[in-house]
């Protein structure tokens, strides 16, 4: 009821934050819209799925993640974001 309130169709189905932000950076490159890169908190940067899209489309990116999330170190060995960065 609050989605028709709003004028949102009923074909219109849920999108989480990333997907949303995902949609919106392929219209935008798609269109030919100049950007440098892009940047966006661990809500955005904790979801695998949009870090490896924007890898496949060469974008620069800056993505927060979570200290507990995994990441690949240097040297090519998963480890938690926190104990990578603690050794720097």
């Amino acid at each position: 009821d609050r989605c028709r309130d709003a004028g949102i169709d009923d074909d219109v189905e849920f999108a989480t934050k990333p997907e949303l932000a995902q949609s919106m950076l392929e219209r935008a490159l798609d269109a030919g819209i100049p950007f440098g890169w892009v940047t966006a908190d661990e809500a955005y940067g904790q979801v695998g799925r949009l870090r490896m899209w924007l890898e496949s489309r060469g974008v620069a990116h800056v993505l927060a993640v979570p200290k507990t999330q995994m990441v690949v170190s240097m040297q090519l060995r998963q480890r938690r974001a926190h104990t990578v960065i603690a050794e720097l």
